[in-house]
């Protein structure tokens, strides 16, 4: 037993160094001692074997990405536009996107947007709500042409449903009588404020530097309304279908590096606008003729110049842009519709923590209108002050969001706009003087909603 218990021993002893030379990396043993001529020295080198390590194939990168957000909310609504009424609303949205990557230098892109919102309360003077439905499409191609190029081939759709909503241009009763009882209109519904609207464009980026991309674009819209049944081309005042050809370019370049405290964005647009129902106005007096030798279809030009600077302060997480936009609205035809604006805005947009987020801006806008663009007559009376026509706005908006999960986000959001202008409101039996129509319009006015939401995020 002795002699088998030291034979085991001995075996153990050869498989514990046939490992070390099969799992240790080149170890020299007694290695100071290489050059020694001392007698019953021995050099005992063992060189192991080098492990291979097999390297994990990385998976290729997916060619496809989609992204998908559904989103409920519930809130109120005081007043929108022209129109008075305090209402509680619910509503849903989803957003979706799918990306491709074709091959290294096409990628896809497409997208599609759906908005609902329901409203409970009538609006004032009718028996109708302001609900509305909201679908966008949009199909894009990428073409990486170099490192610096890009072009991209765009088309989009969208389709605004805004069923039934009362008009203030079709009253019940519509004319005005000594006995009349301001209590008593009510505004007929209509459908002309829905639309179908598709856009074709072609963009372009190019990168003078990473840092300075200088981008394009060049479409062109069509707008077609959806027709009121009241609507005669005999009588097309006030009725007429918002329908229109646009032409449109933009250029504009910006200053983008990350890390750097500022940014900046500067882009000019360019629209050519041709109505198709529309008539133009005389100067003044914003007459058309229809009746008799009807003025030509409206056209104007406008022109959009913006200028952002962007303050990137990173390590609040905190970004502040003010902006200036300068907007020059030509009429071809004799001026009537022909302004200047001005538009002066802040955004600030900050993540408080990993989970908490929001999104604040301010804008005011001055619309000056020109000599042409209102006077007095038998059909309009004075302004409510000062000798040209103005139009003032300011609006408010506010997002805050916080995120549950990785999935679940809540949110609440607000939007106020205020408008102001010196033209007169209409008043029936005063305003207009030329005719007896109840028009009963507020032409300035206090608009603000508010939503508590949650999105689900796929």
């Amino acid at each position: 037993m002795f002699y088998l218990h030291n034979h085991l021993k001995l075996l153990y002893g050869f498989l514990f160094i046939g490992l070390l030379t099969h799992f240790t990396p080149s170890i020299d043993l007694y290695a100071q001692d290489k050059k020694s001529n001392k007698k019953g020295s021995k050099e005992i080198t063992v060189l192991a074997k080098k492990v291979k390590k097999k390297r994990k194939k990385k998976k290729a990168p997916s060619r496809a990405k989609f992204d998908l957000s559904v989103s409920l909310f519930g809130g109120g609504r005081v007043n929108y536009l022209s129109y008075k009424v305090k209402t509680p609303a619910l509503g849903a949205s989803v957003n979706t996107k799918l990306s491709y990557k074709l091959t290294d230098v096409l990628t896809s892109i497409f997208r599609y947007n759906f908005f609902i919102e329901k409203q409970f309360n009538d609006v004032d003077q009718s028996s109708s709500t302001l609900d509305k439905m909201t679908n966008y499409l949009s199909a894009r191609l990428n073409y990486k042409a170099s490192k610096k190029l890009t072009w991209g081939f765009n088309v989009n759709y969208k389709w605004v449903l805004k069923p039934d909503w009362p008009d203030h241009y079709q009253t019940n009763p519509a004319v005005f009588s000594a006995a009349f009882n301001r209590g008593d209109i009510q505004l007929l519904p209509t459908d002309r404020y829905s639309y179908h609207r598709i856009r074709f464009s072609v963009s372009e980026n190019y990168k003078i530097r990473d840092y300075l991309p200088l981008f394009g674009l060049l479409g062109y819209t069509r707008k077609i309304a959806i027709v009121d049944s009241n609507f005669s081309a005999n009588n097309p005042n006030h009725l007429t279908p918002s329908d229109y050809h646009v032409l449109l370019l933009t250029v504009g370049i910006k200053y983008k590096k990350k890390r750097k405290l500022l940014n900046g964005e500067l882009s000019n647009t360019l629209k050519k606008t041709w109505d198709t129902v529309q008539l133009s106005r005389d100067a003044t007096t914003g007459i058309t003729h229809f009746s008799t030798t009807p003025n030509p279809l409206y056209e104007e030009i406008n022109n959009n110049t913006t200028l952002k600077v962007i303050f990137n302060f990173r390590k609040q997480k905190l970004k502040i842009t003010p902006s200036y936009n300068l907007e020059i609205n030509i009429d071809e035809f004799q001026g009537y519709y022909s302004f200047i604006g001005n538009t002066f805005g802040l955004e600030i947009a900050q993540k408080l923590s990993k989970s908490f987020k929001y999104k604040f801006k301010a804008s005011g806008e001055i619309q000056s209108f020109g000599s042409n663009s209102y006077g007095t007559s038998a059909s309009h009376i004075p302004l409510t002050s000062g000798s040209r026509y103005f139009k003032h706005y300011i609006k408010l908006k506010l997002k805050t969001i916080y995120s549950v999960s990785r999935h679940l986000d809540l949110f609440f959001r607000s939007f106020l706009v205020i408008k102001n202008t010196n033209f007169p409101n209409y008043v029936p039996g005063v305003n207009p003087t030329s005719g007896t129509r109840n028009y009963d319009i507020d032409f300035s006015y206090t608009n603000f909603s508010f939503d508590l939401g949650v999105t689900y995020k796929l």
